[in-house]
Parts: C-alpha cells; structure tokens; sequence
C-alpha cells in the first residue's frame, strides 16, 4: 500500500486506533477562575509555537490556550521576553488564563545566539566541538558537562532564571533526545534524565507547579523516573514528514513511536503534537486522526515564524 494511500485509509477510518488500543478523546471541562497552571493544561485545545517574529499583542489577542515562545527571539535587539509582556502573553481577550511557555534547548548550543559567551565565540570549550553535520552554528554538547548545565539551568544567572524571573509557566524541554547523538557514552541516557531532574527540581523549588512540556525522545517514555518529571509532552511529526513534507509516515513508523508515547499517556501526561503541513484537506485529515487519539495537535510553518491560522490551530 502506498503512503498516500495508507494515510487516507487509515486517518479516516481510525484503523491505527483499534491496533494501539488508544482511547478516543473525551471533552474536558472549563477550568475554575484561578486554576493553577496543572489544571490549565488538562482543558487546552488551541495551541501554537512561535520562534521568531514574536508580537505579543498578537498572541495576546489570540484565542490560544497555550503558546510557546522563544524567550529571547531577537538577538540583535538583546531583549529577552520581560515580565510584563509575559504576563499580556498569559491573559486571553475575555480576561481568562493563557499558559506561557518557554522554549530551553537541553541537548545543543547554537554559538550564535545570544546566550552563548563572547569568550568561546572564537574558542569553544572541548564539551561544544562537535559541530552539527546539516546545521550551520550549532554544535552537539556534552550535555552532561556541568559549564553547559551551568549556562542552561544551574547557574545563577541561567536561561532557566531568565524564564522564571519573566514569569513563565514552563517550558518545553527542546532537543531532549540529544543522548542519542552520542552512542559511545553508555551513560548518556541517563545523563539526560539526571538533567531533567535537576532541572525541574531547580525550576520548582523556586515556583512550585511549574511546568515541564518535553519534546520527542520517545525512548524516554519507558522509565518511570522520567515521566514523574513531565507535565506534557509534545511528538514533532507523528503522522507526516518522516518521508517529505507533507507526505504521510509509514504505518510501522507511526506505531513504534505510539508505542512509547502510549505508555506516557498512561501515566497521564498531556499529550501534544506538531505536524509541518500546510493543505488544508492534509490538516482536517491529521487533525480528526490527533483528535481521536487525545492529542492536542498544533499544524506550524516550517520556521515557527507566525502565529497559527485558525485552520491550524488544534480546534
């Protein structure tokens, strides 16, 4: 069976949804006035996620229940996202609450951005040698080494502290999967896990209920350890993209990352999805199929560069 074929089978007749045994989404219900951000989570069905271009007057005058932002997403006028923007991004038009999430890249450094130092501009510690074979300006890091830990979360004057002094609700935990780039360090795996842990214990001694969104690594899924650390999670590509945009995963893709995912959602984490695609009838199709399966879908521009159209957002 072709990928066209199977996408169109298989999206609409929910046959993935028999073979994973996954339940069929059920309508929430409105949060209370003043529901702690844990709560706002659970009813979120319009999301988005924008790294570039930000306008916060347009994203506060959305009708998102969630939005992700790049915190600081103009280098070149130094401005990292201040509180008072935070806090329009986390009021809707009619007065109720928006989550506001950060994004914080774990697993890579991209030098040219302006969290990373002057003095290792020219020359990068040994931990940051490794430069990405497709990716100009970013390098793989030695996640586990206690500088990079140090300027992503650990440190005094972290990324991590920037967020919470601007007043996010969490984070998306990006590039999580990094442990993969690294296969002869049999510890790697775990190094990712002790991250995340001293990340989230950071993140919520200083703000208790703050939120942990992570992003692909399905591997990730099968320990207990690391799904008591997240809130949500967010699957790039689930159905389409593997084989070129806009084109439909193969069946057996789609089930081995489902089989993990499926496990996180069993230990009642939100489950979210990304999809790259912009035709409309791919979207409706994709969307009903996310739906089905108790994902919040989010269909974004290649660049994360706008704010989603109506068409793509997740309702």
């Amino acid at each position: 069976m072709g990928r066209l074929d199977w996408g169109r089978r298989a999206l609409l007749s929910g046959g993935l949804l028999a073979l994973l045994g996954l339940p069929r989404a059920a309508a929430a219900s409105p949060p209370a006035m003043g529901a702690e951000p844990k709560e706002l989570l659970t009813t979120v069905r319009a999301w988005g996620a924008q790294y570039r271009n930000v306008d916060v007057a347009a994203i506060a005058e959305s009708d998102l229940d969630l939005i992700v932002v790049d915190p600081r997403p103009k280098d070149t006028e130094q401005a990292f996202i201040s509180r008072s923007a935070c806090d329009r991004l986390r009021v809707k038009p009619d007065g109720r609450r928006r989550l506001a999430f950060a994004r914080l890249c774990v697993g890579e450094a991209n030098v040219t951005r302006w969290y990373w130092p002057q003095a290792w501009r020219d020359t990068p510690p040994a931990w940051a040698e490794r430069v990405h074979p497709t990716r100009p300006g970013v390098r793989q890091v030695e996640f586990w080494q206690p500088d990079w830990q140090s300027l992503v979360f650990s440190g005094d004057a972290s990324i991590l502290d920037l967020i919470l002094e601007a007043g996010f609700d969490g984070v998306v935990l990006d590039h999580v999967d990094a442990f993969m780039d690294w296969p002869e360090r049999p510890t790697a795996q775990d190094d990712m896990v002790t991250l995340a842990t001293r990340l989230a214990e950071k993140a919520r001694r200083v703000r208790p209920g703050f939120l942990l969104m992570a992003q692909n690594a399905e591997s990730l899924m099968t320990r207990p350890d690391y799904l008591a650390l997240i809130d949500a999670h967010n699957k790039e590509s689930l159905l389409t993209g593997l084989e070129g945009y806009g084109r439909y995963n193969m069946p057996e893709d789609v089930a081995w990352s489902m089989s993990y995912l499926r496990q996180a959602a069993d230990a009642g984490v939100r489950m979210f999805a990304t999809e790259y695609l912009t035709e409309p009838a791919t979207i409706d199709r994709v969307r009903r199929q996310l739906r089905a399966w108790n994902f919040v879908p989010f269909f974004a521009s290649p660049a994360l560069d706008r704010l989603p159209s109506s068409e793509e957002k997740g309702g």
